[in-house]
């Protein structure tokens, strides 16, 4: 049985603040959002995953045959195929992953805009074909400690490798792959390779559980709202940030268990400005960015300045006024009003702990647009 959303993007201004996100807030449909929203992500089998985390399986080298013939010695050489010589496939565990973010960034900006449901989970694809994966092997969904996996799935199973000659990198299709030859490890003898290995090659995937929302951080989202003067640029905005989708003015976020295992999370809130100021990329929003219509480059884009501080009212809470140029005084930003503004928030958690988690808000002042929230960890 399956059935297929059409996802609709959400833009509408909000002018009120909210105690929890809703299914909408976030762009997804009713389904997908309380069917994953406490899905996470803590294990991940690879096939390099011990003294190579990450690395391909398989990677060129260079098969010199010789071949005497009449007392005339000629030699041959050819690029093969064999196993990365640290490959030991396992369970890696240092990862943290929260379903409900990774799918809210991978639906807005990454464009798997098609969202299918299947018996077991759902798949999610993009225009190309390429898919997102996530099921479960469980009856119930929604029991704690459900166990549920997920994968990408692209539209060829090739790996990008080094030529061992020219030391040029490339993607390799499947159908190169099958055009050359394999060394088993510990054998002289290359033997072809076939679409059953490249799919033994390409088995990686991630292993999460359903977790109880009263124990652990289940997701992470970040959004800004604009408090007064609907449908004007000037006024005052606030950042808000939302644990399991409850605003943590309303919720004990310190007693939570992170994706990564600890407890106890410490947020450090960020503000950035966003005005066509930057000097690294000519100070233009162009494209790429995290954003329903990529228009801004992540990080840097038009950057005129930041601020950091704490979860309090007073710091999440700015104003806005049109002007000539940029300035920011600690409590108001004043902006050139002939270009774009965006505000973006960022709420961290175990800064340079290496187990970080960051939880992202835009708004668009110019268009007076929300924009969704995204994570990285």
């Amino acid at each position: 049985m399956k059935k297929l959303f059409t996802l609709l993007i959400f833009v509408s201004v909000s002018i009120l603040s909210f105690a929890q996100i809703t299914p909408a807030d976030v762009g997804l449909p009713d389904e997908v959002y309380n069917d994953l929203k406490n899905v996470v992500f803590s294990e991940q089998f690879e096939q390099c995953s011990q003294k190579a985390p990450g690395h391909n399986p398989i990677e060129l080298t260079m098969f010199t045959q010789s071949r005497t013939v009449n007392g005339v010695t000629t030699k041959t050489e050819e690029v093969v195929i064999r196993e990365f010589k640290d490959r030991k496939p396992g369970i890696r565990t240092n990862v943290g992953v929260y379903a409900l973010n990774h799918i809210i960034g991978l639906y807005h900006d990454n464009g798997y805009k098609q969202v299918l449901k299947t018996d077991s989970g759902y798949i999610f694809q993009k225009a190309n074909g390429s898919q997102f994966v996530i099921w479960t092997k469980d009856a119930n969904w929604f029991a704690n400690d459900a166990k549920w996996y997920s994968k990408f799935a692209g539209t060829d199973l090739g790996f990008r490798m080094m030529h061992p000659k020219t030391k040029q990198s490339k993607l390799y299709t499947s159908a190169e792959l099958m055009q050359m030859k394999f060394i088993p490890r510990g054998s002289s003898k290359p033997i072809p390779v076939t679409m059953a290995m490249i799919e033994d090659w390409s088995k990686n995937y991630r292993i999460g559980y359903n977790r109880d929302p009263t124990k652990y951080v289940c997701n992470l989202l970040t959004r800004i709202v604009k408090l007064d003067n609907p449908g004007q640029v000037n006024g005052t905005y606030r950042a808000e940030l939302f644990v399991n989708g409850i605003n943590i003015n309303n919720i004990n976020e310190g007693a939570l268990i992170t994706s990564f295992g600890k407890t106890g999370l410490s947020f450090a809130p960020r503000w950035k400005f966003l005005n066509e100021c930057s000097p690294k990329d000519g100070g233009k929003m162009n494209g790429g960015g995290p954003t329903t219509d990529g228009t801004m480059d992540y990080g840097n884009g038009g950057t005129c300045g930041s601020a950091k501080g704490t979860t309090s009212e007073d710091f999440l809470t700015i104003n806005v006024v049109a002007g000539n140029s940029f300035y920011f005084d600690g409590q108001t930003v004043t902006f050139d009003a002939t270009k774009r503004l965006w505000l973006w928030s960022m709420n961290e958690t175990f800064q340079a702990q290496g187990k970080n988690e960051q939880a992202d808000g835009y708004y668009d002042v110019t268009q007076q647009k929300i924009r969704y929230s995204l994570f990285g960890n």
